[in-house]
This record gives C-alpha cells, structure tokens and sequence, in this order.
C-alpha cells in the first residue's frame, strides 16, 4: 500500500501478510554490498526490512536478513537494528547474529538504516548515519561468511523468504537501497 514516505512515496506493510519480491536478488552469493532504507515502526513487534534469508525445513538455515528487532532474545537487542545470517545449510540451524544497542529504533519517527557486509568482517549498522557499537551472539562460531545455500534464494523487502512465513515489517519503507560496495561512513 502507497503512503507518504521519508522522501515522496513509501510503501505502508501491515506487519501481517505485506512485502515485496523485486525481480532480481543482487545480494545472492554477494561478499561485498551495503544495503539501506528508511524505516518507521508503528509498533514494536520483529519484522524484516530487506531478507532473503530462509528455513525450508526449520534446520538449515541460509541467506541473510537485515530487520528491526524486539524481545527476540539470544543476547539480541530491544528495539533495535539486527543482522542475522545463516550460517550452515545442514541441521541443526546456526545463525550469526549482530545488532545495534537497545533502543536504538524509536517508534513513529522516520529512521535511515543501513547494513554494509564484508566477508570477513563484522556488519557495520548505521542509523541515521552515525556507526552503531554492535553486539554479537552466535549460535556456534562467530561465521563473518554467508552459507547462500545451494539456490538463488529470493530477496524480499518487508519480510524473510517466502517459504518462512513470519517476521513481517510493521509500518513504512522507504528508499530501500542495495549497493554492491560497501559504503563509507561518510557516504
């Protein structure tokens, strides 16, 4: 659903069933991008800006998601900005987790986000251009490589894959952008 966004139009997602699947997946196999947009939660609950993270069978876990977080536990902060990778392709399900500090992410105000991965480092968040101090929790080692799995998994915006049904993004989006560089600070 069209709303009023940070910059012109913004997309409204209901937090139940809402997301969109644009037509191509830059972040496939990527080792270098940076993905960013401006969010506004309308309430607290978990919910992906940009994933094509997956759970096609609740044991392997692959791809990555870049979503707002609260109360998921796991040493994962409050209202905040997450990173969550999927670390192994067979059971039992690994993820590498980083977010920003707990209530980093007000409700109701526009908020620039963005995520730059590089393989072999940890994530650097940004919100509203300022670098976040991220907190790491991992299921088993601390894996700074996305597993992609064994097929080109599909990218959505608002939500995980499609074949993993939850964590639908509550309020707006707007701009959201993926780079195949990582940005600088400055940029």
């Amino acid at each position: 659903l069209k709303t009023v966004g940070k910059l012109g139009q913004g997309i409204r997602f209901d937090g139940a069933d809402d997301y969109v699947a644009p037509t191509t997946n830059p972040i496939n196999g990527a080792t270098i991008f940076t993905i960013s947009a401006w969010i506004k939660k309308t309430n607290t609950s978990n919910g992906n800006i940009m994933s094509n993270r997956t759970y096609p069978d609740a044991s392997a876990v692959s791809g990555l998601s870049f979503n707002y977080t609260n109360g998921e536990g796991n040493g994962i902060n409050d209202r905040a900005i997450a990173v969550i990778v999927g670390q192994t392709g067979t059971s039992p399900a690994l993820n590498s987790i980083w977010s920003s500090p707990t209530d980093s992410i007000s409700q109701n105000l526009w908020t620039h986000v963005a995520m730059v991965w590089s393989n072999g480092s940890n994530p650097l968040i940004y919100i509203d251009g300022v670098s976040q101090t991220v907190s790491a929790w991992t299921a088993n080692a601390n894996s700074t490589t996305i597993n992609w799995g064994t097929s080109a998994l599909p990218l959505n915006i608002g939500a995980s894959s499609a074949s993993y049904s939850n964590n639908y993004f509550n309020g707006n989006i707007d701009d959201a952008r993926i780079y195949n560089r990582a940005l600088s600070a400055s940029e």
